[in-house]
């Protein structure tokens, strides 16, 4: 199917930054498009742990008591637009009605501060991960980036969103994909 056609969406889909792409926010980077549409798309990086934070520090900052989470559990810079904005990536079971954006049959996304009390608590969803900021590209540019051999797209794995070994999820995705992370080129090309 074309990117250019304007049924066809990248919801739910993983981007893998190939080597071409040098931009900090996005080198080696993986990138959960969580909204796909001719007006444009929005993405979280879910393998850039958002430097000198952690999620119980935010629930401080945020006067939420982080009674259940865990010392050193991480939050992610999602992308370098509105970094002081939070999401939370998540399974699907946690809804908060009109709050949460069903991305996928396996993904949700809410960006309230109700479901970082309930996660606080030991509640909310069963498998998530907060990050500040996200990724966004307006009409046509992500389609643009894709066609300048900028990113590859993959189906997600859960373990690559949830799982918290940031260091291997790139090579991880890129061997998924039954290509060896060596022999990536850092130069694009049109066939």
């Amino acid at each position: 199917m074309s990117l250019d056609n304007a049924a066809f969406s990248l919801a739910g889909q993983l981007l893998v930054a190939l080597p071409v792409v040098t931009d900090v926010a996005f080198r080696k980077g993986l990138v959960f498009v969580c909204a796909h549409s001719t007006a444009g798309a929005m993405g979280l990086v879910v393998n850039r742990p958002a430097p000198d934070s952690t999620l119980r520090r935010l629930l401080r900052e945020l006067q939420i008591d982080p009674v259940s989470i865990p010392m050193g559990t991480r939050i992610y810079a999602g992308g370098p637009a509105e970094p002081d904005r939070g999401f939370v990536l998540h399974s699907p079971e946690y809804h908060e009605g009109q709050n949460t954006l069903r991305i996928c049959k396996m993904f949700s996304m809410t960006a309230t501060q109700t479901v970082l009390e309930a996660l606080a608590i030991g509640g909310g969803p069963a498998s998530s991960m907060v990050a500040m900021g996200y990724s966004g590209w307006g009409p046509g540019q992500l389609e643009g980036e894709i066609r300048e051999n900028c990113w590859l797209t993959t189906d997600p794995d859960p373990d690559l969103l949830f799982g918290r070994n940031d260091a291997e999820k790139w090579d991880r995705a890129v061997t998924g994909m039954g290509i060896s992370p060596a022999g990536l080129s850092g130069f694009g090309g049109q066939a």
